[in-house]
This record gives structure tokens, C-alpha cells and sequence, in this order.
């Protein structure tokens, strides 16, 4: 723990330094600042640029993980293996090599497919752990009884409000 606590204090320091700069501002001086329309321009981007990422990252480590579990494609193991090695390279690096690669790429494309491409991995991950657990026979029983993964939630909830 007390060797933890440099690693924290260099951490919060950003934060320290923004809340020492915004209480010498004053509130008017901030209130200005939050509600100019540059602000809301780039907070919105920022949510556009999250709300992409966030879908692409779990449609392709979703995806990817069902394949490496649930199909019989040759070598699924190395598939995992090769689906995880973003993790390997530092996402400043990774940019850097877009940005060398394809210069031509709009800003918020080229952010949302690097950050994309970085991040993905993170829910590769825990949903191929997820399903190696699971047992494959529940989901044959579900099949042959008629039912599909979205018939069972729907069920469920069917359930849960009787």
C-alpha cells in the first residue's frame, strides 16, 4: 500500500493542477469557459467519437470471440492469439503508424479506427472467457427446443414479470 502511493500522487496531479488553476480563475471566468460553443462542439465530438467506439470495439470483440469459441475453424487457438495483439503495441504508437500509413484518413475516421483497433482486445478477452466457460450444450437444448439466444432473453423477461 505505502508503495502504491507515489504511483497515486503522480496520477491525481493533473487534477490537483486543473482544480488550483480553476479556483485562481473564478467561477465567471470558468462558467464562461464551460458554456462557450467550442466547448459543447468538441464534448460532443467526444461522445460521438465514444459512442462509435464503443459499438465498433464490441461488435468486432463479440464477433471474434464467438468465432474462437463456438465455431470449429481451423487453428482457433492462434485466432485468439492474433485477435490480442493490439495489446501488444502502445496505442501512440499504433496512431502513429495510421497516420504514417494512410495520411489521407479524415481526423474523427482515423481516430475512431485506431482507438477502435487498440481497444477491441478488452472485450475480446473477457467474453471469449466467458464463453469457454459456458457450456455449448445449453445453447444445442435451446435449438432444439425451438428456441434462439433472443427467444430465451425475451422469455426470461416474460418470466421475471409474472
Amino acid at each position: 500500500m505505502v508503495a502504491a502511493l507515489p504511483a497515486a500522487l503522480v496520477a491525481v496531479l493533473p487534477l490537483v493542477y486543473l482544480l488550483v488553476r480553476t479556483a485562481g480563475a473564478g467561477a465567471e471566468q470558468v462558467l464562461d469557459i464551460v458554456w462557450r460553443e467550442r466547448t459543447a462542439l468538441l464534448l460532443g465530438r467526444s461522445l460521438a467519437l465514444a459512442a462509435v467506439v464503443t459499438t465498433a470495439s464490441l461488435a468486432i470483440g463479440v464477433g471474434w470471440a464467438w468465432v474462437v469459441t463456438r465455431t470449429q475453424i481451423p487453428g482457433r487457438r492462434w485466432w485468439l492469439v492474433l485477435g490480442t495483439l493490439p495489446l501488444a503495441v502502445p496505442s501512440y504508437l499504433a496512431a502513429y503508424a495510421w497516420i504514417s500509413l494512410v495520411p489521407q484518413l479524415p481526423p474523427f475516421l482515423g481516430s475512431a479506427l485506431v482507438l477502435t483497433l487498440v481497444c477491441y482486445p478488452y472485450v475480446l478477452l473477457p467474453v471469449a472467457a466467458a464463453l469457454m466457460r459456458a457450456d455449448p450444450a445449453a445453447e444445442d437444448v435451446a435449438r432444439s427446443l425451438g428456441r434462439g439466444p433472443v427467444s430465451y432473453t425475451h422469455l426470461r423477461a416474460h418470466e421475471t414479470n409474472e
